[in-house]
């Protein structure tokens, strides 16, 4: 959302307000399809974060499924489930994530790290990626914990047939050290912040 003097409102400010007035399935399934609009026939993919209160709406699943096909952006889509929200119910999760899989579009568990963060999750769910919570990589380079946890966790994502990626990499420093550990991918301000535009390629 853009503020009346410009400036970008994230979505921390109006979430809860839009779930306690009953407008988050829509706003859900406007950001769903705004951002395929923007992708368009771009040879590049993005992310679109889900909640479970999104897979648990059958609305929002059939109108995210119709735009995949109608875009046809599933091959060029992550969806991101937020770990942090409690994922309880494997057998929804899990069929969602294979209906969409079965589709085209790979899986990233996101936030992995906060709160009492779940290695059962991982077992249960066939994802593809697995984001390491900033809170693990802001300090990666500097705190020993950070850095066994991030190398644990590099290596039970291996075994699973997992991807790694490292979220809020923001120096030189903190880009070496996820890089030595074996992290396959980076993501924060060190390498880019976000813009109003998506790139061609």
């Amino acid at each position: 959302m853009i503020d009346d003097d410009g400036s970008i409102v994230t979505p921390f400010y109006f979430l809860e307000a839009a779930k306690r007035t009953r407008q988050y399935a829509m706003l859900t399934r406007t950001m769903i399809e705004q951002s395929l609009v923007m992708l368009g026939n771009r040879s590049i993919s993005i992310s679109l974060n889900f909640t479970v209160e999104d897979i648990r709406n059958h609305e929002t699943v059939r109108f995210f499924k119709d735009k995949l096909s109608e875009y046809n952006a599933a091959g060029r889509v992550v969806v991101e489930l937020i770990e942090s929200e409690g994922i309880e119910n494997y057998e929804e999760v899990s069929r969602f994530i294979a209906e969409i899989k079965e589709l085209g579009c790979r899986v990233a568990i996101d936030d992995f790290g906060t709160g009492y963060s779940n290695f059962t999750h991982l077992m249960h769910l066939n994802a593809d990626y697995l984001k390491i919570d900033g809170s693990i990589i802001k300090r990666i380079n500097d705190d020993r914990n950070s850095e066994l946890v991030t190398r644990t966790l590099v290596d039970f994502a291996r075994r699973l047939g997992m991807e790694t990626v490292a979220e809020y990499v923001h120096s030189q420093a903190v880009q070496d050290k996820v890089v030595a550990l074996g992290v396959d991918y980076s993501q924060g301000f060190f390498l880019g912040k976000p813009e109003p535009e998506l790139p061609e390629s």
